[in-house]
């Protein structure tokens, strides 16, 4: 029906690799629920593709692992909401380069949520970060 058929499947622990034409529908993912943190959080990008973190009043670090090997695209969001008192501010890991070349700021409303995007391509060498939305109501 005017498609080219695979010509190679590959498998590689939970990894597959496909050569030829691949349509995929109605693609859905997990998501990782961090809940509230208060003290340094790790997002695992082969856990998910989404990951939501509830702030505490405490500012804290986040880090990542287990970004895909180079040559492979990576990409990841993360939800971060404010906790009810708002004014927390977060330390990305260094590796992390941001959209325009400035960290952007945490709302500091309460309850305010930011929605940042992460992708790299290089096994996490450089991880470029841009925030998708801010205060969504």
């Amino acid at each position: 029906s005017g498609t080219t058929p695979l010509t190679a499947i590959t498998f590689s622990g939970n990894d597959v690799e496909a050569a030829g034409t691949v349509t995929a529908n109605n693609v859905f993912t997990d998501f990782i629920d961090r809940g509230t943190r208060s003290t340094t959080t790790n997002v695992d990008w082969s856990a998910s593709a989404y990951h939501e973190i509830g702030t505490s009043t405490s500012n804290f670090a986040i880090t990542f692992t287990n970004e895909p090997a180079s040559g492979k695209f990576g990409q990841i969001m993360i939800m971060i909401q404010n906790s009810v008192t708002g004014g927390v501010s977060l330390t990305w890991p260094s590796e992390v380069k941001w959209s325009g070349g400035v960290k952007p700021l945490t709302p500091s409303a309460p309850l305010a949520e930011q929605l940042y995007q992460f992708f790299t391509v290089d096994g996490g060498t450089n991880v470029y970060g841009a925030v998708v939305g801010q205060n969504f109501a």
